[in-house]
């Protein structure tokens, strides 16, 4: 999603009013991370914190804690 430029730096870090401060998307078909190493990774989660992505791989633990769940069964999530 994204996000105009409009208003202060403090404002754009914030987000939108109501927007969670974490993320979860879980299950996914694959995960592909465009790293270094290049991995996919199958049956993968990705944790976001603010605008930041804090995790990828098996982190369904987190989503005790998460403002907000996705699931991302059957899909496959790509970076950008």
């Amino acid at each position: 999603m994204k996000r105009s430029r409009a208003g202060s730096k403090g404002e754009r870090e914030q987000g939108r009013k109501g927007d969670p401060k974490t993320l979860l998307i879980k299950n996914c078909l694959r995960v592909a991370t465009f790293d270094a190493k290049i991995r996919e990774i199958s049956g993968g989660d990705i944790y976001i914190e603010g605008n930041r992505i804090a995790a990828v791989g098996n982190v369904s633990k987190r989503a005790r804690i998460a403002d907000r769940v996705i699931d991302g069964r059957g899909k496959v999530a790509l970076p950008g």
